[in-house]
Order: structure tokens, then C-alpha cells, then sequence
């Protein structure tokens, strides 16, 4: 049995977190001892983490706070692992060290996205100390890999790609648009928009609410729903009054009922400056939703503009407007857009191969033989969480 220790910074609706959902409930327990820990005490879907059957540690600390190693360290001396694997750059720093300190036989950390937006000196000189120690890395996209190449100096031969795919089974619903539609937004016939995303600057949800503006001054009557939440949140709800979108635009904070919100919509929307693979664009196209995203990143491999969905620059609001308003004028294209996407989605990617990719990864970082991947059953397994002092 080989056990490893999946460290993540926070347990808040996100893509790393709602990945590493479906991977733990995923991965075969006949072959895999499980167990997550979080940093934070920001953890909403423990819950659903609980429902995976998984052992689980809640560290509670702050973000940022360096206990975390010694945590992280004398966790690892009761669950002794064999491979340490880190999601987010908090967890990849501190369960590096942990793990190296502890000597833990593998190390595996999981990139998500293009960091260089973001990442000071510090952050690089960090990972370059820490690269010598880590076994292998994880790309979500092929515009990730390249930069840890390319950026980062990872070697080729180090790095792979694992498209993180969530589990897309709970987005098939047997409700109607009009259905979804009516337990979200009461008295309206407006065509309807929306995003599910961190309300975080690299996300650019000023420029989605500056497109509404254009599209309301151009006379479309349309309204936009807007699910997450983050540090942009009151910025972004004062915006939306300043630019006169009061009872147009609607912050639904974080949710849960997904496949209803996808379902109810009319165009979906991504306007981010940077992307890994976006999961939540994966599961609109998933529920033949038309979308509309900006050109960047992971965006164009699973949008092919004009075939899966329409591509935009990205921080161009008049054209992030003109795409929408083309795909609301033309429901024909809407629709043939919205079902080449379902199917590209349904050929090119499946939880299932990425979870095969994944215990592939590990058999060779612990150099163990591969064996057949076989999808975990339904059986009934009771998790034991671990409220860390």
C-alpha cells in the first residue's frame, strides 16, 4: 500500500481544490493510503472532502505562517508517507521543506497556472532552492508547461502534463434552462451571462462588468450572474454601482449548485488575464453552454475560436461585448458552438485518465511497476478528520 500526503493551502471552492476532490475520490484504494492536509482555517469543502472518505488534518493557521512546516512535519511522522504531493504555492513551498526535512522518498508538486504574473524574487529564489529535491511536477496545460520550462528552468524530463479534469458526472441534471433559470433570477426574459471565479485581480471581472456597461448602453437588456468570492469582492459590487448596473449585474458569492447556475445560462464567460486549464469553463462547455474567453493560455486549448466557443484579447472590454451580443443575436451558432464543445470535452478528457496519469506518475517517482487503473466503487468509507493544535 503506498501512502501519500496531499498538502493543499485551503480547502475554498477553487479549481486546484476542486480537482484534488475528484482525485482523492478517485484513485484506487486497494493501491493508495489517503490523506489531505490543509493549511488554513478557510475550508468549506471539508464536507465534501469528508463525503470522499479520506483522512483529513485541518492545520488552521493564517496564510503565510511558517509553522506550517513543523506542522506539516510532525503529521508526516504519524502518517510517515511515501510521497509528499503539493498544490498552490504556500503548500508546494512549506510541504517541500517539510517532506525534505522528514525524507520522505517522493516529492511531487501539481502547477496550476502561468505564475509569473505574480511572483516576486523571493518566490522564484524559493522554488530554484527547492527544485534539486522535487521529483517530478505536474503541468494542468500545455501553456503551464512551457513556462516552467521555458520560466522557470524545469527540466523537460522532470515536468508532465496532466490535464486536471474534475469529475463532470454531477453536471449531468434533468432540469430545464427555464427551471434552472427560475430558481435564480425571478421576473426576467433577459438573456443571461455569467463566470464562476476567485473574485481576484487575475481574473479581470472589471473588464466583464465594462462589457455589460457597453452592451446596456447599446441597448441589449441583459444580466449577469457573477459566483465566487475574494479580495476584489467590494471593489468590483462598487464598480458595478458606479457604472449604473445595479439590478443587472448579481454577485451570488460562493456556490455549490453549479450545474444550476451553467444550466440557466445563455453565454458563459472568461475574461481572465492568465489561465492554467480552467475547470469551470471545462464544465460549462461540458453542459453544451456557448462560451466566451479570452485568448490566452489554457483558454485556447480547450476554445477553438469559432468552433468551441469564441476567443477575445484579453482586457478588451467593446470586444469581450461584441462576442457576447454576436452569440445572444445568433442562437443557431450559440447552439452549434455550445455542442462541439460538449463534444471535445466528452473525446479529449476524462477524470479517469487523468487519475490513470497520475498513479502512473507516482509508480515512477517510487519507482513500483504500473498496474491497471480501475475506477474506485461506491463502497461506504468513514474519514477521519484530525483538528491539528
Amino acid at each position: 500500500m503506498t501512502r501519500i500526503l496531499f498538502v493543499i493551502d485551503n480547502l475554498r471552492l477553487g479549481g486546484a481544490q476542486e480537482f484534488l476532490l475528484s482525485l482523492v475520490g478517485a484513485l484506487d484504494r486497494s493501491r493508495f493510503e489517503l490523506h489531505v492536509v490543509s493549511l488554513s482555517r478557510d475550508n468549506p469543502l471539508k464536507d465534501e472532502l469528508r463525503a470522499t472518505g479520506v483522512d483529513y488534518t485541518l492545520l488552521g493557521l493564517r496564510p503565510g505562517d511558517p509553522r506550517a512546516i513543523w506542522r506539516i512535519k510532525r503529521l508526516i511522522r504519524r502518517t510517515r508517507p511515501h510521497l509528499v504531493h503539493a498544490f498552490l504555492f504556500a503548500s508546494k513551498t512549506y510541504g517541500r521543506i517539510a517532506a525534505i526535512l522528514s525524507k520522505v522518498p517522493g516529492i511531487v508538486v501539481h502547477e496550476v497556472a502561468n505564475d509569473g504574473a505574480w511572483k516576486k524574487w523571493h518566490h522564484r529564489f524559493l522554488d530554484r532552492i527547492l527544485a534539486p529535491r522535487t521529483d517530478q511536477w505536474i503541468a494542468n496545460a500545455d501553456a503551464v508547461w512551457r513556462y516552467y520550462v521555458t520560466k522557470e528552468k524545469v527540466s523537460p524530463e522532470k515536468i508532465r502534463i496532466v490535464h486536471t479534469v474534475p469529475d463532470l458526472s454531477r453536471f449531468d441534471i434533468n432540469l430545464s434552462q427555464a427551471e434552472c433559470r427560475a430558481r435564480l433570477i425571478q421576473n426576467s426574459n433577459a438573456p443571461l451571462i455569467g463566470t464562476v471565479a476567485r473574485l481576484h485581480p487575475q481574473k479581470r471581472l472589471d473588464i466583464l462588468l465594462h462589457a455589460m456597461h457597453l452592451m446596456d448602453c447599446g441597448g441589449t437588456p441583459v444580466r449577469c450572474l457573477i459566483v465566487g468570492s475574494g479580495r476584489e469582492e467590494f471593489r468590483l459590487q462598487k464598480l458595478s454601482c458606479l457604472l449604473g448596473l445595479e439590478g443587472k449585474v448579481f454577485f451570488l458569492g460562493p456556490r455549490r449548485d453549479l450545474p444550476v447556475i451553467l444550466r440557466a445560462l445563455d453565454v458563459y464567460v472568461n475574461c481572465s488575464d492568465y489561465e492554467g486549464l480552467p475547470i469551470t469553463l471545462m464544465q460549462a462547455m461540458w453542459m453544451s453552454r456557448p462560451v466566451v474567453a479570452t485568448a490566452v493560455d489554457g483558454n485556447t486549448e480547450i476554445v477553438l475560436d469559432g468552433e468551441t466557443g469564441l476567443l477575445v484579447p484579453p482586457a478588451h472590454p467593446g470586444k469581450l461585448a461584441d462576442a457576447m451580443n454576436l452569440l445572444l443575436a445568433d442562437e443557431l451558432m450559440a447552439q452549434k458552438l455550445g455542442e462541439k464543445g460538449r463534444r471535445v470535452i466528452a473525446k479529449s478528457f476524462s477524470l479517469e485518465k487523468s487519475v490513470r496519469e497520475i498513479s502512473s506518475i507516482y509508480n515512477s517517482v517510487l519507482k513500483q511497476p504500473d498496474e491497471d487503473y480501475a475506477p474506485r466503487g461506491n463502497d461506504s468509507l468513514s474519514s477521519k478528520p484530525i483538528l491539528s493544535p
